[in-house]
């Protein structure tokens, strides 16, 4: 239950709120019932909230994508700015090979130096 009312991060809404349209209510925050309805009125009532409810629940989620929407980018922003593209080798050049294996935990982790002499295909 407590999970299902706290407001999450990334979207700024309850779980409560974006499926049923309201906070759900806890034994804290219960109300007396309501016993002022008219006679005829009541389901009138009901379908006047229902409609209400609807078209709250469209809303929340609407902009609780908009908020979700706007922290993907973020993110991605941010992680952009620390990526390091890896160095395109050409035929010719001379590298170093790491050792996968080495003898030893002391051994070179490095062989080489080697000479490229063809790239695999899309590399």
């Amino acid at each position: 239950m407590a999970l299902r009312t706290m407001k999450s991060e990334g979207t700024g809404y309850t779980p409560g709120k974006l499926l049923y349209g309201y906070d759900i209510r806890t034994p804290g925050n219960w109300s007396a019932p309501r016993m002022d309805y008219i006679e005829g009125e009541y389901g009138d009532e009901i379908d006047r909230r229902v409609e209400e409810i609807d078209t709250a629940v469209n809303e929340y989620r609407r902009k609780a994508r908009e908020v979700s929407n706007e922290g993907k980018k973020e993110m991605k922003r941010r992680y952009d700015s620390t990526v390091k593209y890896r160095k395109q080798y050409r035929v010719g050049e001379q590298v170093l090979m790491k050792d996968q294996y080495p003898e030893t935990k002391f051994a070179d982790k490095w062989i080489g130096p080697m000479t490229i002499t063809r790239k695999k295909y899309g590399s």
